[in-house]
């Protein structure tokens, strides 16, 4: 990019000069709070093909081009929640934009405070913008962003939550270069798209003078949005709240208005329902109407398909499916609610392979593995969750075989030793994690009056282990492709160590099961690592994982996967940990006894609308917009198609269709090279479609 970043000059706006790195920052409330805009226009002497505008800022913005909207950013920058880090690198957008007559004009609102978890400043707001002008006749200019441009306030916002429209803008004035010591990087992601969503019912709100009321205006669903409506009246206050699910708003904001305004909220929310309370100080009567969401994804030209004769299965998908397209914003997101990006990889997986088999897309899958490793890089193979880096070996393996792209092996090599060096710290003489910060996390259940995202040694110590064991395999592997002959000597010697612990020290072989963890003195107990207890726990965790990374004898593997299923004593798994159960039920073939019947348990998470999806069962809290509950979007359709990946990137497959009983289904799988299709009804033999370049295997 060839732009300059600006911003508010110093002389005149001395107190808007600093920012806070992120929500986290201790000393939050200090900053001032502002949205400015930025202006400049160009005319044109020749004829136009297309603009490429290349724009980034801290710690928001909002992008008009000849008077038409186009998107908000900025990327995500990678950082971890709860920690205050300057941001040391901005991500840039690309937009392709057709001409429009012989003029070129920009507005930019730039929002210089981090608002949510996954917003970052380096200490200042900032904008910085280059467009290329390609002319038909072959020839190219370029204009970006300088100390020419137009600046001023914004005055009606006056926070995050506040906006007064009887406030207008400050007086326009030159913007001034900021030298800052920050990286521009290209997202290599596409723009988020937005698509309006109208009500249910489109009604016309009226509150007479004098008055107080309160409207409801439902949506159906939950949309990542922006809440949109058209006002009038002489003197009145809006609230403008929102709703997820029952009767609790997640959001507030307050408009003041003496006029008519056309109002669209800055913050993204988790929306099902808008409630809107007018108090009506004037003499006229307010009305309220096109009230709307701005529902804003990032996109995908490709999506699977899941039909079948079974209504359950079905709703169960499409909601499945919904609630995880909600996440995807320029990072994938645990919900649209929390907005945590870095925190919990093992929610991100979930929607990373999601993102292949659904939706077809790798780019921001790729760029939030980049982004982690970036974290990990930094923190010498840390991260705030204990389990994350070892979740993160897992998801680089996934891109791999999706892909067949090795790229980001070499990328992130960095990542891959600190990892394997800061793990081996952890060993005790028994070869088990005895010295590690804590053993977080396994689940959002609670067993025994402890909380499985922070559990004790003896209730996370085998999770954690076998986490492990499964990244120092993946990174054996990734050593035979990538021919590291250091990376593979020091990864197979701890794998085989690390199993050998493994099973010496946790397989009860009376019970053929493996216990959760030994119940020795824990090291530097914290609110994080409570202090440990003598006991021994059978849970499914350790037990599923066990299986699933081949670590259990093959002989003991039937019996360890029918306790799995069957045994009530081994408490219970929530909806983000049962990806990892599907997951081995798929490898060892026992899909077809047990996996349908337990994706039927996610109709106890639908409202009684069917319109929502909560994140847990039980008591354990969670939300309606969250990802980790999205595994059956990926697991049935690979059930359905039987599929298999014999070589990664598709070069060859095996697909081994079934109905599991049912009479009819309709199955599409997006790949790299277009669409899997099946056609499957009882009696008759499936019907297959595979695109060329695809070598593919039918087992009947």
């Amino acid at each position: 990019m060839e732009g300059k970043w600006i911003w508010l000059n110093r002389k005149d706006h001395p107190e808007l000069q600093v920012a806070p790195f992120t929500v986290f920052s201790k000393d939050n409330k200090d900053f001032k709070f502002c949205v400015a805009e930025f202006s400049k226009s160009f005319v044109l002497s020749k004829r136009v093909l297309f603009f490429k505008v290349s724009i980034a800022a801290f710690s928001k913005y909002f992008l008009w081009v000849n008077d038409d909207y186009i998107g908000e950013g900025s990327c995500c920058p990678g950082h971890e929640n709860g920690r205050d880090e300057k941001a040391t690198k901005a991500y840039f957008t690309e937009y392709t934009l057709p001409p429009k007559g012989n003029h070129l004009d920009f507005k930019v609102l730039v929002r210089n405070i981090p608002v949510t978890n996954t917003e970052a400043t380096c200490g200042t707001g900032a904008l910085v913008l280059s467009c290329e002008i390609v002319y038909d006749d072959g020839t190219m200019d370029v204009v970006s962003t300088d100390d020419s441009w137009d600046v001023s306030i914004v005055e009606r916002f006056i926070s995050k939550s506040l906006v007064d429209y009887s406030l207008g803008e400050s007086q326009k004035e030159k913007a001034e270069i900021k030298n800052l010591n920050v990286v521009l990087t290209d997202s290599q992601l596409q723009c988020l798209t937005e698509e309006k969503v109208l009500p249910n019912r489109n009604d016309v709100f009226v509150c007479p003078p004098g008055i107080e009321a309160v409207f409801t205006v439902e949506f159906g669903r939950i949309w990542s949005s922006h809440v949109c409506l058209t006002a009038t009246g002489d003197d009145y206050e809006l609230t403008i709240g929102t709703i997820e699910s029952g009767d609790e708003l997640q959001s507030e904001e307050t408009v003041l208005s003496k006029g008519n305004i056309k109002y669209r909220s800055m913050n993204l929310y988790s929306a099902e329902k808008v409630i809107i309370k007018v108090k009506n100080n004037g003499e006229k009567e307010v009305r309220i109407f096109d009230v709307q969401l701005d529902f804003v994804h990032y996109p995908s030209t490709s999506r699977a398909m899941f039909a079948t004769s079974d209504d359950e299965l079905n709703k169960i998908w499409s909601i499945c499916t919904h609630t995880d397209s909600i996440c995807r914003q320029s990072v994938l997101l645990d919900s649209v609610l929390k907005r945590n990006a870095f925190e919990k990889i093992g929610e991100k997986r979930v929607q990373a392979l999601n993102e292949y088999y659904v939706f077809g897309e790798t780019a921001l899958a790729k760029s939030d593995i980049l982004k982690t490793a970036e974290i990990i890089d930094y923190s010498d193979g840390q991260m705030t969750d204990t389990v994350s880096p070892l979740i993160w070996a897992m998801m680089l393996w996934d891109y791999y075989v999706y892909t067949g792209d090795s790229k980001l092996f070499d990328e992130t090599k960095n990542a891959q030793l600190k990892i394997m060096s800061e793990f081996q710290t952890y060993l005790g003489s028994n070869g088990l994690f005895e010295k590690c910060k804590d053993y977080s996390s396994v689940d959002k259940v609670v067993i025994d009056g402890f909380d499985m995202m922070y559990p004790p040694k003896a209730l996370g110590q085998a999770t954690l282990m076998a986490f492990y064991i499964n990244a120092l395999n993946i990174f054996a592997k990734i050593s035979a492709v990538t021919e590291d002959d250091k990376l593979g000597i020091m990864s197979r010697r701890a794998l085989s160590n690390a199993i050998s612990a493994f099973n010496t020290n946790f397989y009860d072989s009376i019970n053929n099961l493996y216990f959760a963890g030994l119940g020795t003195t824990t090291r530097n107990t914290s609110n994080t690592n409570p202090e440990n207890v003598n006991r021994k726990y059978y849970i499914r965790h350790p037990n599923i994982l066990a299986v699933l990374f081949d670590i259990c004898k093959a002989e003991n593997r039937a019996n360890i996967v029918s306790n799995i299923v069957k045994n009530s004593d081994l408490g219970p798994v929530q909806p983000y940990f049962m990806n990892y159960l599907f997951e081995m039920l798929l490898k060892t073939g026992d899909f077809k006894y047990y996996g349908i019947e337990i994706i039927r348990r996610w109709s106890s998470l639908l409202d009684s609308q069917e319109k929502k999806l909560s994140e847990n069962w039980g008591d354990y809290l969670g939300d309606f917009s969250h990802a980790s509950s999205t595994c059956p979007s990926h697991v049935l359709v690979k059930a359905f198609l039987g599929f298999e990946m014999i070589k990664p990137g598709f070069e060859e497959i095996k697909l081994s269709p079934s109905l599991f009983g049912l009479e009819n289904a309709s199955i599409s799988m997006p790949t790299p090279y277009g669409a899997i299709e099946c056609r499957m009804k009882n009696g008759k033999e499936p019907k297959i479609s595979v695109p060329g370049g695809i070598r593919c295997v039918v087992a009947r």
